[in-house]
């Protein structure tokens, strides 16, 4: 089944259709360290379009993140590393730490449970985390966990009993 919506006037204000029927496709959430792998379900949720969804229970989960839903709201704050990331349902506007990021997908409620656009992981989280988010479309991996910091050399001084 396909929800379609109705605009009036031209087709730059018409909301997005979520594909109700979306098949799932699998992904395989690969972290660096001492994590398993876990398997988990995504989504394209939208009609005429590709970016896959993944449900905000499993991404919580990636980051550690700690998580808190207002379902009258239809909304889910994120907290992860003492940073607040708000997301409403049917809107493309991330709020994080106060400041707005506007996405090309929504996040949407499909099946009773809040989906995140694929790009909002890979391009929020990294900067947030200290980590990098890595999405492998052709393999279904997404990884997590590499340090974004790589330490090419060091050098160290003593100075009058001052190490630099």
């Amino acid at each position: 089944m396909i929800c379609a919506t109705v605009s009036s006037g031209a087709d730059r204000f018409a909301q997005p259709v979520i594909q109700t029927d979306a098949q799932p496709k699998s992904i395989i959430i690969s972290h660096t360290g001492n994590r398993p792998d876990k398997y988990v379900t995504g989504y394209e949720l939208m009609v005429d379009s590709q970016e896959l969804y993944i449900s905000s229970l499993d991404l919580s989960g990636m980051l550690l993140a700690s998580r808190f839903w207002e379902p009258e709201l239809l909304r889910l704050t994120l907290n992860i590393n003492n940073h607040d990331v708000i997301f409403l349902a049917q809107n493309r506007f991330v709020d994080i730490d106060g400041k707005g990021l506007l996405l090309r997908s929504p996040v949407f409620i499909h099946e009773n449970k809040m989906w995140i656009p694929m790009e909002a992981v890979t391009s929020i989280f990294p900067a947030l985390t200290g980590q990098s988010v890595v999405w492998d479309r052709a393999r279904g991996r997404l990884e997590y966990g590499t340090a974004l910091y790589n330490v090419r050399s060091l050098n160290v001084e003593n100075q009058n009993r001052v190490t630099f």
